[in-house]
């Protein structure tokens, strides 16, 4: 599984889709580079303790390299504290531990892929973030392509987790069949036993599944099955009853999403949006404004800054357009493809030791391929 980047851009907004193993995505570089970010929340000063799984990336992690604390769902709970000014307090829990640390106190909330179905009436949740699934990773040498032939194997995952919870209930039948089911106390421990050969699978969230795959030293040696165990949503737990810290949070992703930040994950990767000022073109035009320029030069930045990314996917949406007569481009179709290669071209000129030109072939390969099939239906 190649690490990839996805830029859509258009007259509604820019998704950065991002995979990287270095470190995580931070928002406030987002907020800054669209001149975003300032927040409406009281200045208490006040700390904001946000409980979490540390090996359990992309969502939250301790970084190799830095010794420090990133992921996903810190990233954005970061952001949030910024806009209310709080300070953010990382706490490393024990997943097994989670709900003692919570009542006690000890953590404000519980924010890290924490699934909600299943737990609704256990907590006082935030609205869903994330649409999540259970899937498998197997080796790519194994007879193992769809959860049939699990049957007779050992597989792992991870204790009190939502994989667990699919397969002692929904898809008990399933679990019957393997050999073993084992539970670990993380999926680092679950991965490296994969690798050994110690287990045949791992049931895990896709998002983490994902980021193994494509941060291990040989992607193509796993695989993760097409089938999935589940599917479920992310929110954010708080202690029973305690709705006033729920809102206040609530109401500041609901901010960052208004002002043009907002996030998700699907099967691309980590998704970052952008509102529709982000990047300007010409009217009817393929031309960037050059009061782009900065903007596309600081996601050059990030990316090499942020992660590392082996070709990039660009598609363009330009719907709201309106098209003149007689023009270059004779559809917001053609204008939108056109649109998205000049990003493409753009990143790739100014940005070689960033971007491969590899990205262009791929792009142009997908451009020419819809064309033909444009073509096909029109006049067949």
């Amino acid at each position: 599984m190649k690490k990839k980047l996805a830029i859509i851009l258009g007259a509604i907004l820019v998704i950065l889709c991002l995979m990287g193993s270095a470190s995580a995505l931070d928002l406030n570089d987002i907020g800054s580079m669209l001149g975003l970010g300032e927040g409406s929340g009281s200045n208490d000063d006040s700390n904001f303790i946000v409980g979490f799984d540390a090996e359990f990336p992309p969502y939250g992690f301790k970084n190799d390299t830095t010794g420090e604390y990133v992921g996903f769902d810190l990233d954005l709970a970061q952001e949030v504290c910024d806009r209310n000014n709080w300070t953010l307090v990382k706490q490393p829990i024990n997943w097994d531990a989670k709900d003692t640390e919570l009542d006690s106190g000890s953590i404000d909330c519980i924010w890290n892929g924490f699934t909600i179905n299943g737990r609704e009436d256990d907590y006082t949740w935030s609205e869903p973030y994330i649409d999540n699934k259970q899937v498998v990773i197997v080796k790519s040498d194994s007879n193992i392509n769809d959860l049939d032939d699990l049957a007779g194997k050992k597989v792992e995952v991870q204790a009190d987790s939502s994989a667990l919870a699919a397969l002692e209930e929904d898809q008990k039948d399933l679990a019957d069949t393997f050999e073993i089911l084992t539970q670990v106390a993380d999926y680092n421990t679950a991965f490296m036993d994969l690798e050994s050969g110690a287990c045949d699978a791992v049931a895990m969230d896709i998002g983490v599944a994902q980021y193994k795959v494509s941060s291990a030293s040989n992607p193509s040696d796993y695989k993760i099955l097409d089938a999935e165990i589940s599917s479920e949503q992310y929110g954010i737990g708080f202690k029973k009853g305690n709705t006033e810290l729920r809102d206040q949070v609530q109401a500041t992703l609901n901010e960052m999403k208004e002002d043009g930040i907002s996030a998700s994950i699907d099967d691309r990767g980590l998704v970052i949006k952008f509102d529709k000022d982000a990047i300007k073109f010409a009217p009817a035009s393929a031309e960037i404004n050059p009061s782009s320029y900065a903007v596309l030069n600081k996601v050059a930045q990030i990316i090499k800054e942020k992660f590392s990314i082996h070709y990039i996917e660009v598609e363009g949406h330009s719907d709201s357009d309106k098209m003149p007569p007689n023009g270059k481009y004779p559809s917001n179709w053609e204008l939108s493809s056109a649109r998205a290669s000049s990003v493409v071209r753009f990143l790739i000129k100014n940005h070689k030791n960033i971007i491969l030109e590899e990205s262009l072939i791929l792009y142009l390969l997908i451009f020419y391929h819809r064309i033909l099939h444009y073509l096909l239906y029109f006049f067949l």
